[in-house]
């Protein structure tokens, strides 16, 4: 007697990529207009493209994804931290450890990045439909400059408790005092672990979206023959 069971979750799934071989009542629905939108609009080969053009093995292209591996580290350090409490990294050796490198993470972010925004700036990275990838990482960048200013008052030793009182006034001055009060600790922990945080968060990842979309800008003497994925021969 054959065993019903024996081929079960072995039958293959046959997911049709093309919109137009879709029924009359599956592109009508939500869900169909949905993924009919997001297969025109974000192909597999622009979202994990496996081959570059030959002018990315520059080492000035290496600086985007060094500032995105700085952030990496710097949200699994945070986590860390956040999840322990001071009395772990101000009292034990590990804890300590992984706040200097909470700490160095953000140097190398900064500096990263800044050496990102150079090179792209200088190679014209904003040309054609890459403008709003490029406002995207200016507003990543000033986002990550509040994340961190935050960071740095939620310290309260002397020197970030000086530089807190002193922005307090000048935020006071804008009219934005009622909202964000440097001199809260709970309200400034909170917007340096979990808001600011999670709006980088979104930023960077539209950010990437939109490189992948649009894809990387060539340099301005780039050559035809450049333009095109660079494919490794294979020996025969």
């Amino acid at each position: 007697m054959k065993n019903p069971f024996k081929d079960w979750g072995m039958q293959k799934v046959v997911v049709v990529d093309d919109p137009g071989k879709y029924p009359p009542e599956i592109r009508k629905t939500l869900d169909g207009r949905s993924r009919r939108w997001f297969l025109q609009s974000w192909r597999v080969q622009e979202l994990a493209p496996d081959t570059e053009p030959i002018y990315v093995k520059s080492w000035l292209y290496v600086f985007g994804m060094l500032t995105l591996m700085s952030l990496v580290m710097l949200v699994v350090t945070g986590i860390i931290l956040a999840f322990f409490g001071p009395e772990w990294w101000l009292n034990t050796a590990i804890g300590a450890y992984t706040d200097a490198m909470h700490y160095w993470s953000v140097q190398l972010f900064f500096l990263f990045m800044f050496v990102h925004f150079i090179t792209v700036f200088l190679m014209g990275a904003f040309r054609g439909k890459r403008w709003l990838t490029w406002m995207l990482g200016v507003l990543a960048f000033m986002t990550s400059v509040v994340t961190a200013f935050t960071g740095y008052a939620s310290i309260q030793d002397f020197e970030a408790q000086w530089i807190t009182t002193q922005g307090k006034d000048a935020i006071n001055s804008t009219g934005a005092g009622s909202l964000f009060n440097l001199l809260n600790p709970g309200q400034i922990i909170t917007m340096h672990i979990v808001l600011f945080p999670l709006i980088v968060g979104v930023i960077v990842g539209v950010h990437l979206l939109w490189v992948r979309k649009h894809g990387i800008a060539a340099p301005y003497d780039a050559r035809e023959e450049h333009l095109a994925p660079a494919i490794e021969e294979t020996a025969p």
